[in-house]
């Protein structure tokens, strides 16, 4: 299975909260160039400002927890925009 699957979809749960798990992975990888296997890093703590609250989207869009994550793409989205 793909290394951007969140583990309870492993178990065959995809839902929405999978897709936006999925979604972090991959802003993380394109951010890094690091591949985000399970676990992954922060970014660097000399990254720019920017960097760091982008990292903050990234972190909540793969958290573990369910409840923590964004609930709907349109709220990673509304998260995303406000970095602008």
């Amino acid at each position: 299975m793909p290394a951007r699957r969140a583990s309870f979809q492993r178990k065959a749960l995809a839902t929405p909260p999978a897709d936006i798990y999925s979604v972090g992975k991959l802003i993380y990888e394109a951010m890094t160039g690091f591949s985000a296997k399970d676990d992954f890093p922060r970014l660097p703590r000399q990254s720019a400002k920017a960097m760091q609250r982008l990292n903050g989207v990234i972190l909540k869009a793969c958290e573990d927890e369910l409840r923590k994550r964004y609930q709907s793409a349109h709220e990673l989205y509304a998260a995303l925009a406000r970095l602008r």
